[in-house]
């Protein structure tokens, strides 16, 4: 048994009795704690009193006297040394004597903070690139590529262009969501830009879109272009439109005279 627990690829020890006294524990386990062979015999609270809080003596506790075990991912441990944190996924299992009592429990842990960092900074860039596609001052949505087009979202600036709420839209097939672009030719593009996987970039694109309950013309510079997913695979069609109105009838009224 002190064999496996040494050549453990994970960190392990083995407390013993109700003070839990160190019995053994792995060089990976050691590292660890960053202590050395000198605290076997000792009791954990008194080893670990400085570099971790009370949680884990309470779950120790706990394992103790009911004879569950517990298991964690992603544990928060602060060294309250240096305030340092760490996160570990950890196990705390009992092991019972011939009479069914509690006499040691065996501890596993993995150091997982790289993993849960990067996590952790995976969903902060997520929620950063949300808050940037919400707040935009551009019309941004995007279409997933199944025969129907339909909305996988919508900004708050697109759906102020086409008249909607995001629950008018998000969910729904393009031609149902907005049946009056029907016929204009818009679905066509789409099917073309996913068809080829080039990107349809247009100036000042004339839209007549049911907006307030009637037909307007608008007009948009207007950009589709197809995404894919990290296997490389298309899945997304990226719709970006800019409401360039005003700008294209007070041109017109200008060259008119």
């Amino acid at each position: 048994f002190k064999s496996l627990v040494e050549k453990a690829p994970v960190g392990t020890a083995l407390f013993r009795g109700s003070e839990f006294y160190i019995d053994l524990a792995n060089d990976v386990m050691l590292g660890y704690w960053k202590k050395n062979k000198e605290i076997i015999g000792k009791p954990i609270i008194n080893v670990l009193s400085d570099i971790t809080n009370n949680e884990f003596f309470e779950r120790l506790q706990q394992v103790y006297l009911s004879g569950t075990r517990y298991k964690v991912t992603g544990a928060l441990i602060v060294n309250k040394k240096n305030g340092k944190k760490n996160y570990f996924d950890y196990s705390l299992t009992p092991l019972f004597d011939e009479n069914g009592t509690v006499y040691a429990i065996l501890h596993m842990c993995s150091d997982v903070t790289l993993t849960v960092k990067t996590q952790q900074k995976i969903t902060e860039n997520h929620n950063e690139l949300a808050s940037i596609f919400e707040q935009s001052p551009v019309g941004i949505a995007t279409l997933t590529i199944a025969e129907d087009l339909v909305f996988q979202s919508a900004n708050a600036f697109y759906c102020e262009l086409v008249g909607r709420n995001k629950k008018e839209i998000i969910g729904k097939p393009l031609l149902e969501a907005l049946p009056e672009i029907k016929g204009q030719g818009f679905a066509e593009l789409l099917r073309e830009v996913i068809n080829t996987g080039k990107a349809f970039i247009a100036k000042e694109v004339e839209v007549q879109m049911l907006r307030n309950g009637k037909l307007e013309n608008i007009y948009v510079d207007l950009t589709y272009q197809l995404h894919h997913n990290l296997e490389g695979l298309p899945n997304i069609v990226l719709v970006i439109a800019i409401d360039v109105t005003n700008q294209v009838l007070s041109r017109r009224k200008v060259d008119q005279g």
